[in-house]
């Protein structure tokens, strides 16, 4: 089970969207032409939807073999190295501040990779569909009511109510 850290939500911010430019920026620096695509995806990408206020981004690549070799130089510009976080085949790099507070999430797949869509798709469903959007939010907003200091129940009730969204987007894609 993932320990629980320090988070909080908040309402959308229109600063988000250059905080992300900023982190492309970086991630471009370092990753070069291994890179095909990086996105904006999660919360902070949509505008309307409450948020915990840190970045969440997906990279898409070539090569992981290559990504991970470039690991270190990563941790050199403050991406922490976390590896497969999440158990999809996935290297995952955090920047967090001294307190704890994560920044940014950087979700990085090889070209080719199913999660790929389905992340996009969900994002893109969110951004078109207010209804969704809304209760997403609200479900989020009793989560961190009900476990504001217990980040692991917060992540996974979210899965819940992810999952009975995904029913509708795959509904909406097989349109």
């Amino acid at each position: 089970m993932k320990k629980h850290r320090p988070y909080w939500l908040v309402k959308y911010d229109p600063i988000w969207p250059r905080q992300f430019a900023e982190k492309k920026k970086l991630i471009l620096d370092v990753l070069g032409n291994e890179v095909l695509a990086i996105h904006h995806i999660g919360s902070t990408s949509i505008p309307g939807m409450v948020a915990k206020p840190q970045i969440d981004i997906l990279v898409v690549v070539k090569d992981l073999r290559k990504v991970h070799e470039k690991a270190t130089k990563m941790a050199d510009w403050g991406f922490i190295p976390r590896g497969d976080y999440t158990g999809i085949g996935e290297e995952y790099f955090t920047e967090d501040d001294a307190e704890g507070e994560r920044l940014t999430s950087v979700h990085i797949l090889p070209e080719g990779h199913p999660e790929i869509k389905n992340i996009l798709a969900f994002r893109d469903y969110l951004l078109e569909n207010k209804k969704d959007r809304e209760l997403y939010s609200a479900a989020k907003k009793e989560l961190y009511r009900k476990y504001a200091d217990n980040y692991p129940k917060y992540g996974a009730g979210k899965k819940t109510i992810i999952t009975e969204i995904c029913k509708r987007v795959k509904k909406c894609r097989s349109k």
